[in-house]
């Protein structure tokens, strides 16, 4: 690539590739999580502007990428164009963009307000193109006549065709070039384990294809997984090259684990200097667990209270690590099971230069995988809860738990004896079950007329999908159950602890107990009766803590 000319916009516009500088009109700036050191600028579609300082003259190839987020109005995204001459990105009163040569322009293309795209004009041959999310979407054939005036962003040279918009990381190119970027979702990084070629593990995205050492394919949660033996120190190594910033780094992994007192890695990035971000399961109690280190060396780690994840069955593994408010959170099976505090290093975020699957530290490799590992995939922002649930739920098909990985039965007439739990269990699905957050796994219409919506099934009045707590139970759902799990010796452990309706066998919660063996189930109805079931880290026997379980109404 010839770039000529970067601007990465963090306060200023200044070329971080060169001397071209370029000049700054009423911007308004703000952070960016898409560039490496880079921010944005926003621009009021009246009196805002951004003159780069360069100029073409007489090239016949030009290439001018930008990351953008469409406002409201028309006008002038980016480009060379004096409103009769040039080459430009424009935006029309529909709300759609499209590409000018000169007086002629491209078909309109879609594009959403409030949504980050990455827009790329290029100009080869007497031919434009733009691209719109690494897609070509329309062509313009005529030769450019470039004027007297410079390349400039949210509106032309003398203040013409303002656009309301934010921009981020604007390049300039003196030839045909598309750069490589991230995808507008966020997601950077995905591997199904699906696509091997010899010792090659195929990235989904297209960019940073790993290559494995020792792992093999296995039959996995979906697809095929890969295998990974810790004799033989199996790994997956990822060069990464050119990557962007993480001011936030989202990981999430399906893993299944047997239980194992080592402390085991799901994967480790290393970045500039000593930036790293560890992702490993904690030996015994089988919580994930993080270790963070800032560019200055300073370390954290630290493990949730909850959320075993080496019983022997597939899980849903995922953390995020945000440097914008301090703070690693955990997840398994789409359920929040913890944070850490990682403001005492002074993380700023992470530029990945290498990863390893299976063990930790790129450099060194330790720690490594005796488990599976399945669907891999990083993302450079937050996700929403909804979508670590849509995650969860496009592996299993439902919303809260592995339905293939489910160790219990419950409601069958075992030898002409009805029992509500079976200690010896074997597969059986259960879509009414439901977690923590009461919201069920069956959707229903609470009202004629109404959409399709989450039930509720703490009080059965139907929440809706995007405030999972419902509503006010109603007073004769008050009762509360708690108690505590231990280990074999008596001493206090964590387990996952589901509550069975005693009648029906029917699971009607189910939670973690945290680090000291306490679990809590709410909502309850005090006229009926329950049993509470804890799981053991094996998977093979299941200990009934409280049959016939009368919920308490709290004074």
């Amino acid at each position: 690539m010839t770039l000529i000319a970067r601007y990465k916009l963090d306060g200023n516009a200044r070329d971080s590739a060169g001397t071209a500088h370029g000049t700054a009109v009423d911007v308004t700036w703000a952070p960016s999580q898409l560039v490496d050191g880079g921010g944005e600028a926003r621009l009021n579609g009246t009196t805002s502007r951004i003159d780069t300082a360069i100029q073409f003259s007489s090239e016949t190839a030009v290439s001018l990428p930008v990351w953008f987020r469409p406002g409201p109005g028309a006008g002038h995204l980016i480009g060379q164009h004096d409103g009769t001459n040039g080459l430009a990105i424009e935006q029309t009163e529909t709300g759609k963009i499209r590409l000018v040569v000169g007086g002629t322009a491209s078909t309109e293309v879609t594009v959403y307000p409030g949504e980050y795209h990455h827009a790329v004009a290029v100009y080869d041959a007497a031919e434009a193109t733009l691209y719109l999310d690494n897609e070509a979407v329309a062509t313009v054939t005529a030769t450019v006549t470039w004027p007297a005036v410079p390349v400039t962003l949210g509106a032309r040279a003398d203040s013409s065709a303002a656009l309301a918009c934010d921009v981020v990381d604007v390049g300039v190119y003196d030839s045909k070039e598309i750069p490589i970027t991230v995808p507008t979702d966020g997601l950077t990084i995905r591997y199904t384990m699906d696509d091997v070629t010899g010792s090659t593990l195929v990235a989904e995205t297209g960019d940073y294809n790993g290559t494995i050492s020792g792992a093999a394919q296995e039959p996995g949660i979906k697809g095929q997984a890969l295998a990974f033996n810790k004799s033989n120190n199996d790994h997956v190594y990822v060069q990464i090259e050119n990557s962007i910033r993480y001011n936030i780094l989202s990981i999430s992994c399906w893993v299944k684990r047997e239980y194992s007192t080592a402390f085991e890695a799901i994967c480790s990035f290393s970045g500039i200097g000593n930036e790293r971000v560890d992702f490993y399961i904690q030996g015994s109690s089988g919580f994930l667990r993080v270790q963070v280190s800032s560019s200055g060396g300073s370390q954290v780690f630290g493990s949730p209270s909850g959320g075993s994840v080496h019983d022997g069955e597939w899980h849903l593994a995922q953390i995020e690590v945000n440097a914008d408010i301090d703070e690693v959170n955990f997840f398994v099976d789409s359920q929040h099971v913890g944070s850490l505090d990682i403001s005492a290093i002074g993380y700023t975020g992470i530029t990945p230069q290498s990863l390893v699957i299976g063990c930790m530290v790129p450099e060194n490799k330790i720690n490594f995988l005796n488990g599976m590992l399945d669907i891999f995939s990083t993302h450079n922002r937050s996700l929403t809860q909804t979508e670590r649930q849509d995650l969860y739920t496009e592996v299993t098909g439902n919303t809260f738990f592995n339905i293939s990985g489910i160790t219990y039965r419950v409601g069958r007439d075992l030898g002409g004896v009805g029992q509500a739990y079976n200690p010896h269990p074997s597969p059986v699905p259960n879509p009414t079950a439901i977690p923590r957050s009461g919201r069920s796994s069956v959707q229903g219409v609470t009202a004629l007329l109404a959409r399709p919506a989450w039930f509720d099934q703490r009080d059965g009045s139907g929440g809706s999908h995007l405030t999972p707590e419902g509503v006010v139970s109603r007073p004769d759902r008050q009762g509360r159950i708690s108690g505590n799990t231990t280990d074999p010796n008596g001493n206090p452990v964590s387990r996952r602890v589901r509550c069975f309706e005693r009648t029906t066998g029917r699971i009607v919660r189910e939670g973690w107990s945290n680090s000291a063996g306490y679990y809590q189930f709410d909502d309850l109805d005090p006229a009926k009766r329950f049993t509470i079931v804890a799981h053991d880290h094996t998977g093979e026997y299941n200990a009934v803590i409280a049959d016939n379980a009368q919920p308490e109404v709290p004074a």
